[in-house]
């Protein structure tokens, strides 16, 4: 199982923590369920990736622009200190 779906090993692990019964009924799911359960949580994890992707690059362009006035305002401030 977790060779095969290894996103459903982890979910499943996690509940385990809580609700250890939950091994028991694993075995209970259809084999289409299983496949329809690993789709969703990889398509989240593609999801999420996507968005952490987005976020960088918003982060990114908000540093660039910062230390672009950081640089400003230091090349203000050395100016008003010769004068």
């Amino acid at each position: 199982m977790c060779k095969q779906f290894p996103l459903l090993a982890k979910e499943i692990k996690v509940l385990m923590e809580g609700q250890p019964a939950i091994m028991e009924l694993f075995p209970r799911l259809d084999g289409d369920q299983v496949v329809a359960i690993e789709k969703k949580l990889e398509n989240l994890r593609w999801i999420d990736m996507k968005r952490k992707k987005k976020m960088a690059v918003k982060m990114a362009k908000i540093r660039k622009g910062l230390i672009y006035k950081l640089e400003g305002a230091a090349i203000l401030a050395d100016g008003n200190m010769i004068h």
